[in-house]
């Protein structure tokens, strides 16, 4: 008489050890796929965040006013902030400043050295990595040479609504 299980039965007996099997392994493939989704969002918002700084050194080097008569000061600056703002995916969130290199008190003319600097706080999908997405901040800084005579405002800063 032989002592051996029979084969139906060890396969019933192995059910229970997959059931525990991937209940441990399905929260590290869901925290996994989860922490990919949030890199990925982050990294589309980094992206936007770079490209409006591009966008906004573009339109304040060529002297960018939206009405006519060109309006000047902090009018301008707003338009330009507008025209950046629309330009951004993400944008809810942005705050666009702008200022000259060397503030000497020297005229804003043609060939002077400007900077602009856009900034966000990234937002999330999922929440699950609030505590570290919280300590991010998303910031773009370009340097650019100014094409024609600035009229907008200098140290100007201005928030995206």
């Amino acid at each position: 008489m032989s002592s051996e299980v029979p084969a139906a039965r060890r396969m019933m007996d192995d059910r229970g050890s997959s059931m525990v099997e991937f209940a441990l392994v399905v929260p590290l493939f869901i925290l996994l796929l989860f922490g990919i989704i949030e890199f990925g969002w982050l990294l589309a918002q980094h992206l936007d965040v770079r490209h409006g700084a591009r966008e906004a050194s573009r339109v304040a080097a060529v002297n960018y006013s939206s009405s006519t008569p060109t309006a000047t000061g902090a009018t301008q600056s707003q338009q330009i902030r507008d025209a950046v703002c629309s330009r951004m995916d993400f944008s809810e969130q942005a705050t666009v400043s702008m200022s000259l290199k060397d503030a000497d008190g020297a005229a804003a003319t043609k060939g002077r050295i400007a900077v602009v600097t856009v900034s966000s706080t990234p937002e999330q999908i999922t929440g699950l990595f609030g505590p570290v997405i919280d300590t991010i901040d998303l910031d773009s800084t370009v340097e650019f040479r100014l094409e024609s005579a600035a009229t907008w405002s200098n140290g100007w800063t201005g928030s995206c609504t």
